[in-house]
């Protein structure tokens, strides 16, 4: 099985189009994608449609679920000209996904997380031990 991961678009519409042609070529058997479709560029709005009509399973990030509390200013721009009906779609995406295939004792579990298992903020790092990242 390959699967292609996208993640941390933030709202880069030219960058999604061209890892988008990529995927398109190499034809892998699933896409998902991990979260922060918005912030810092000015295509919030296209890069969810775009996800969207691709059918892409997506979590939320952080990015994702600062929509939830911006003030009007122009620090947040980027966040505020996400249109109400994509800010919904995003604070209703999950916080991760469950992959479960193969079967009986070649049966493989992957865990999707923006950040880590406990929070989309929580950097996962090298000097983690394997308890933190990886449940028994």
């Amino acid at each position: 099985m390959t699967i292609a991961l996208i993640s941390d678009i933030h709202a880069n519409l030219p960058a999604l189009e061209a890892v988008m042609k990529d995927i398109g070529d190499r034809l892998p058997d699933a896409v998902y994608c991990l979260g922060d479709l918005v912030g810092y560029n000015v295509w919030p709005n296209e890069v969810i449609e775009q996800i969207r009509k691709r059918r892409i399973a997506t979590l939320a990030g952080n990015h994702d679920l600062k929509v939830r509390d911006i003030l009007p200013d122009a620090k947040s721009y980027a966040y505020n000209i996400v249109h109400e009906h994509h800010k919904k779609y995003l604070l209703s995406l999950p916080a991760h996904i469950l992959l479960e295939y193969g079967e009986d004792d070649d049966k493989f579990n992957m865990l999707f997380v923006h950040g880590s298992p406990r929070s989309v903020n929580e950097y996962l790092l090298e000097d983690l031990t394997n308890r933190i990242c990886f449940r028994s």
